[in-house]
């Protein structure tokens, strides 16, 4: 993934405004079924413990910012921030989760890279022996 961004990266600069991966072009058709971003998994994990989210994004270089129960800013790649919003969960509606990335990051990604990215932020907040 790395190899593929640093080669076709068009070197524009990230625009500071999130977007769920699916308002990328072409993302709506793409990140459905198989391709669906990881969400269910990343709520789970922290529906109990919204603060462990904060602990382990902290871990990777994230910052807090305004925004949903939780929500954090985390460096994907350079040029890609991640996003992640958890709301906390009650007796009307489960926990839920959104991962979101930068509206300009299909300038550096193609669509199978976002999912991979997002796949691999899901992986390290929730594996339990992840060292930053």
């Amino acid at each position: 993934m790395l190899l593929t961004t640093l080669a076709a990266s068009q070197g524009v600069p990230p625009g500071g405004r999130m977007v769920v991966p699916q308002e990328l072009p072409g993302g709506r058709m793409f990140f459905t079924g198989a391709h669906a971003i990881a969400t269910g998994p990343l709520a789970k994990a922290f529906q109990a413990d919204p603060e462990a989210l904060v602990d382990r994004a902290l871990q990777l270089g994230g910052r807090a910012m305004e925004g949903a129960d939780v929500a954090m800013q985390v460096p994907g790649l350079p040029r890609v921030p991640l996003y992640i919003l958890l709301w906390r969960g009650d007796q009307e509606f489960p926990a839920r989760a959104v991962i979101g990335i930068d509206h300009r990051a299909h300038f550096h990604l193609d669509l199978a890279g976002v999912l991979a990215l997002t796949n691999l932020l899901v992986y390290r907040l929730i594996k339990s022996d992840s060292a930053p």
